[in-house]
């Protein structure tokens, strides 16, 4: 795990779950799932919201195009959902990507 974020939620999942459950997208998404629908997590990150979507049911599609986020949510797809490494945007095109 070179990736401090990735470093966090494989040392601390329990507190780092919590806090994504508790927090107002986490309870919207808890109070309005339904089994079989499919949540879109775009710029998913670590994929914490998708996590909580598929706990109540859902089925999950996550946008990430950061490599090393993207590759380690590619690693975990059944655990995740399907993972696209795509930017998405209002128009065709590409740019490059800019991250810390």
């Amino acid at each position: 795990l070179q990736h401090d974020q990735q470093r966090l939620l494989a040392y601390c999942f329990a507190n780092v779950q919590r806090h994504y459950r508790q927090s107002d997208l986490g309870r919207y998404i808890h109070a309005t799932a339904k089994p079989g629908f499919t949540f879109v997590d775009v710029g998913a990150n670590l994929g914490m919201y998708a996590l909580i979507a598929r706990d109540a049911g859902m089925n999950a599609v996550l946008v990430e195009p950061e490599p090393a986020h993207a590759h380690f949510l590619a690693r975990n797809t059944s655990v995740f959902g399907a993972v696209l490494q795509e930017a998405f945007s209002d128009a065709a095109g590409s740019a490059p990507l800019y991250y810390d």
